[in-house]
């Protein structure tokens, strides 16, 4: 369960990192 859980933080946080740099690519 444990495992499970870090396992879709770490994707979430790695897609949210993805998300901002193309929103700052965007913008520039």
């Amino acid at each position: 369960m444990f495992a499970i859980v870090m396992s879709i933080i770490i994707t979430a946080s790695i897609a949210l990192v993805v998300a901002a740099e193309v929103s700052v690519e965007a913008r520039a």
